[in-house]
């Protein structure tokens, strides 16, 4: 049987940043990744073991899932300032108002999928089907959907 995980990651929505290369003084180069994609992953894994330490069918300790993965994502942006009274309490009423220009939703879907590696699954390859949304809403978080599948 399916088994499905709902979990909120407050805060602004953080799109996946490319890894940044230095070259050291010896001429050899150093790459690491950004600090704020580092935090981001650290939050969005910490919300998914709150919820799944919480809930009856995954128990306090789980291992990773070995089988496909369907992964929804909805992140909600902050309603802008510079918009109309009228437009701000259209996206405020979860009006559909959508967020064209934010950021990638393939980097959110990045950020999101490889934060759990590990964790929630032993790999994002597992990840079979995946659904990204942006949106203007009045308090800035994401949404996250992550059905475990059956294995034929």
């Amino acid at each position: 049987m399916n088994q499905t995980i709902y979990f909120t990651v407050s805060g602004k929505p953080q799109p996946k940043q490319r890894a940044k290369t230095v070259r050291l003084k010896t001429g050899a180069s150093h790459t690491y990744t950004p600090d704020a994609t580092v935090k981001y992953e650290r939050r969005v894994r910490a919300a998914f073991l709150e919820v799944a330490a919480s809930n009856l069918n995954f128990g306090p300790s789980f291992p990773p899932h070995t089988g496909p993965v369907h992964l929804d994502i909805i992140a909600v942006f902050g309603i802008p300032k510079s918009w109309s009274k009228r437009k701000r309490e259209r996206a405020a009423e979860g009006g559909g108002t959508w967020c064209p220009s934010c950021c990638d939703a393939d980097n959110i879907a990045k950020i999101v999928s490889d934060a759990l590696n590990g964790v929630a699954y032993v790999d994002d390859r597992q990840i079979v089907y995946e659904l990204v949304m942006k949106q203007y809403g009045p308090v800035s978080h994401v949404l996250v959907s992550l059905t475990f599948l059956k294995e034929d």
